[in-house]
Order: structure tokens, then C-alpha cells, then sequence
């Protein structure tokens, strides 16, 4: 059936997605190179040094000065680098932070949300969210016997991200000498970056995850306490995509996916070793970039027209958090309709509640039809009318510790940065029950000996083994359904499906 579209205007509507403003300080970073004044003088990540005869921006070093920004937009973000060898980490003596009796924890705290996400929603005071998550903590043991000190510090995800996070870095590592960081706010690989080279602990409870490859540079270093490897995803995503018949008939692939060395060295290895096994030899790839908010917008109109002229007829999200919903947003507006396979990455949640205004409008009918994925992240693929909340078992404990301090929530979409600070903390306490002293490798042996056994709010399943850092061990299958017409809004009340449908899990949890 036709449908008469309205076209969306692509403006700076980028800017109310869930990762926050991306946008680099350009002019400062481009002058790596160019001469300078003055030995010594700093500016945006660079240092003014002597090179032969003249004096040139270079990039600085940990040594003579604290970057301000990320890389500049003409160039991607930096990949990771190798981790120190494990020698470097002896298995006794505590680790910077640690006393006795004491540990300190940073924490991050995410202002503006409801300025940056496409879910302008209220999810409570964050401070003192954690401040009732450290206290039950700490009444139940604390972390390897030791009360948490927490140093909370602010992001502010409707400004320039990229320039804050080495900041705060800075200030955790360098200043208040943590042992380790419970991570939100942060996207990229390189933010991560930032504490593992400083061999500081990364406890990262956030619906983001990176390719194997990545948690093994990074290692002993960053754990992601409830979402799986895309080296882990991708066997089970095309398990299920054939299965749902999304590889029948006449098939091109196109595939829509961010602009950073990580991501491209994924898409150039897992993920097409993967699309062959389910018997796709070819497939077209879109990347969008990130310096500014309104890049997503545009690379997707871009991969848009690009998919048309190809005849792609199937397209794979595979970005970070709300980039998809720029594509299908775009794609809707060029009445371009392709069948869409995705993941909790993705957000798929976003798809239902996407808001009028800012340039934003609800999906019409038919937009997602034959759509399907696999969702690991229960307050980010979830469907709070038809999904009972609290959840029996991790997720009761978590609001019910909450709950006792005078911090309720009204659905689980609101309670998801609860949640994640309160999967974070279980995580390090799990890990460190047994051990006397407390360092990065004496707790890796620790999360090695989880299992199965670690059950937090942030999943529907953990697995953590020896040599593993990725903490989510089961998914469901989800699809579109179109006959759905109530879902929860943002806010946890009752209203119609935006789009004339939501998404519907469609099996039981299942192992990766």
C-alpha cells in the first residue's frame, strides 16, 4: 500500500540522541604540525616542542599535558592500544586507592540526559541513586571487605563529550587516585583508553560492547559487566537471522555502521567472516561519521540514496546508540523501506519512542515491517507494559535496595541508570569477595571464578570465565510487531505505539 511521506528536515535534531553531542574542538587540533610560538605552550591535546629548526604543534604526551579534546573530526578516534603485560601487575599488595579499610571508586554521573536523548525522560537524582547503591553496598560487605569511598564526578551528555571525558579521567586517575571507575557517558573506545593505560580498573555497566579484539588489548583493565563481545553477537545474530527468514529470497545486504579504526577493522573482519558463514558473499557499507552532531543525519541521507542506487534490500544496523534511528528516520523520509536486522546496541527501544519535534517524528506504519534482532539489555529492548517490573531475582534486589532509601521508579526504563551503577558495584563486589588483597589482577582471577554465578539487574544472563571481560551471557529474540498498539511511554505510562506497533520478544533467553 502507497503512503504519502512528509520529508524530514535534517537539522541539528542529531543533538537529542542518547550519546550526546560529539563535537571536537576542530580548529585547535588541526594545527598539529603548523609552527608555534612559544616551547612549552599547550592547546587541545597538543604541546609546542622544537623540531629541528622551528618550533611545531605536536601531539602531547601524558608527560607534558592533559588532551582537552578528542581526535580532531578529519580523523577517526584512536584505536586501542596493547595493554601492559600481566607481569607488571603482581598478584600481591593492594593497588592504588586501597587501604585497609577503604577503597575508593569513581563514579560517573550523566547531567542533561533529557537535553540529549531522543527518551527526554526523568530518571531521578543520580547522586543519590549511587549514594543508595553505595550504602548497600557497603552494609553487605563492601568490596573485598572494604567500605567504598565513591568520588562522583559529572558529564554533561548535551555538550562536547569527546573534550570532557579526558578531563574527568584526569581527575579520577591523576587527583583522587581511584582504583577503579564505574563507567557511564562514555562511548568510544578511547575514553576507556584513557584509564586502562594508566592501569586503572574500567567497570562498565553501559549498553556498549567491542568487538573480542578489543577487550583483549584492553585487558586485565575493563570489564563489561552485562553486555557481550560483537565477536559473540554476530554468530548468534545470523543464527537468528536465518532463522527468521531475513536471508530469503532476493537478498543484498548494505550495512550501516560508525566511522572509527575499531569499528571498521570489526565490520572488515568479524562481521563479514560471519555474513559469509550465512552464505553472503557481498554486501555494501555505509559508515558515518561523528565530528558533529548533525554528521549522523547526513552520512545516513548519504547511505540512503547510496542502498537506493545499489538495490539493497536488507540493511544491518550495527552502530552505537541511536545512530539507527538516524537511518530509519532518513530512509522513512526517502520512502526507502528496506527490512532492518539489529541489536540491543542499537537501542531498538528508541524506534518506539521516538518524540515529535527537533526534527524527530514518530515511524508511520509499515516503516519496520519484517524487522528483527536479539536483545541482551532488558531496560533497553524492552517493552515495560507487557515485562513485569522489578523483574524476580537481580533486578528486585537492585530496586528493592532503592527502594528501602526512598528511590522508586515508576518502569524499568527509568531506573536504567540505577540499574547500571548497582550492576557495577555487584560487579567489583562479586569479584573481590574472596580476596584479601586488592589489585587489577588479583581480581581478575576473582571474575574468572563467577560463571555463571554473577547475576546482575543489567541482563538477562553473566558468564564470566578465566580470559573473559564480556560479561553478557544470554539473549532474545525480538521482532516488529505490528499489531502491538500499547507500549509504555519514556516515562512508564501506558499510551498507543507510535508507529502502530512495537517490539515483541519472540523466544526465552538463550546462551551466546
Amino acid at each position: 500500500m502507497s503512503r504519502v511521506r512528509k520529508p524530514i528536515a535534517v537539522v541539528s535534531a542529531i543533538a537529542v540522541l542518547a550519546i550526546g553531542a560529539l563535537a571536537p574542538q576542530v580548529a585547535a587540533a588541526a594545527k598539529s604540525g603548523a609552527s608555534c610560538k612559544k616551547v612549552g605552550a599547550t592547546e587541545a591535546g597538543l604541546v609546542c616542542k622544537k623540531v629541528g629548526s622551528a618550533n611545531r604543534w605536536v601531539k602531547a604526551t601524558a608527560a607534558t599535558t592533559t588532551p582537552t579534546t578528542a581526535p580532531p573530526a578529519a580523523t577517526p578516534a584512536p584505536t586501542t592500544a596493547q595493554a601492559a603485560p600481566a607481569a607488571d601487575f603482581p598478584l600481591t599488595g593492594d593497588a592504588q586507592g586501597v587501604t585497609d579499610t577503604t577503597v575508593k571508586i569513581g563514579i560517573i554521573s550523566v547531567v542533561n540526559r533529557g537535553g540529549s536523548s531522543a527518551l527526554s525522560t526523568a530518571v531521578g537524582d543520580e547522586k543519590a541513586q549511587i549514594a543508595a547503591t553505595v550504602d548497600f553496598i557497603n552494609d553487605n560487605g563492601g568490596i573485598a571487605g572494604r567500605k567504598i569511598i565513591p568520588v562522583i564526578k559529572e558529564i554533561n551528555v548535551a555538550g562536547n563529550t569527546f573534550a570532557q571525558s579526558p578531563v574527568i579521567c584526569a581527575s579520577l586517575v591523576d587527583d583522587e587516585k581511584v582504583f577503579a571507575v564505574i563507567l557511564q557517558g562514555h562511548t568510544f573506545v578511547f575514553e576507556r583508553e584513557c584509564y586502562t593505560k594508566k592501569k586503572v580498573l574500567v567497570i562498565d555497566p553501559s549498553n556498549v560492547s567491542y568487538d573480542e579484539s578489543v577487550y583483549k588489548k584492553l585487558a586485565p583493565f575493563f570489564y563489561s559487566t552485562a553486555v557481550p563481545s560483537l565477536s559473540r553477537v554476530m554468530p548468534s545474530l545470523m543464527k537468528e537471522a536465518k532463522a527468521g527468514g531475513y536471508f530469503d529470497g532476493t537478498t543484498k545486504i548494505g550495512v550501516w555502521a560508525l566511522n572509527t579504526p575499531d569499528d571498521r577493522a570489526f565490520i572488515e573482519g568479524t562481521f563479514t567472516n560471519e555474513l559469509k558463514k550465512a552464505g553472503v558473499s557481498s554486501f555494501e557499507v555505509a559508515y558515518s561519521g561523528f565530528d558533529r552532531p548533525e554528521t549522523f543525519f547526513v552520512d545516513a541521507g548519504k547511505a540512503v540514496a547510496r542502498f537506493q542506487a545499489a538495490g539493497v534490500n536488507k540493511v544491518v544496523l550495527m552502530g552505537a546508540q541511536g545512530l539507527g534511528v538516524a537511518f530509519v528516520q532518513v530512509a522513512e523520509a526517502s520512502r526507502y523501506l528496506p527490512r532492518y536486522l539489529t541489536h540491543s546496541n542499537e537501542t531498538p527501544r528508541y524506534m518506539m519512542d521516538t518524540p515529535t519535534g527537533f526534527g524527530l517524528k514518530p515511524l508511520q506504519p509499515g516503516t519496520l515491517d519484517g524487522a528483527i534482532g536479539i536483545g541482551w539489555t532488558p531496560y533497553q529492548d524492552s517493552d515495560d507494559v507487557h515485562l513485569p517490573f522489578p523483574q524476580p531475582g537481580a533486578e528486585s534486589v537492585c530496586i528493592g535496595a532503592l527502594r528501602a532509601r526512598g528511590i522508586a521508579f515508576a518502569s524499568r526504563n527509568l531506573a536504567r541508570y540505577a540499574l547500571g551503577f548497582c550492576d557495577g558495584l555487584e560487579f567489583l563486589q562479586a569479584a573481590a569477595k574472596p580476596l584479601k588483597n586488592l589489585n587489577v589482577q588479583a581480581l581478575a582471577v576473582g571474575a574468572g571464578k563467577l560463571g555463571t554465578s554473577f547475576a546482575g539487574p543489567g541482563s538477562y544472563k553473566t558468564n564470566f570465565t578465566p580470559g573473559r571481560f564480556d560479561g553478557g551471557g544470554g539473549y532474545r529474540v525480538f521482532k516488529w510487531d505490528n499489531t502491538c498498539t500499547r507500549i509504555a511511554d519514556a516515562n512508564g505510562n501506558p499510551k498507543n505505539a507510535p508507529s502502530g506497533g512495537c517490539w515483541g520478544f519472540t523466544s526465552g533467553v538463550k546462551d551466546f
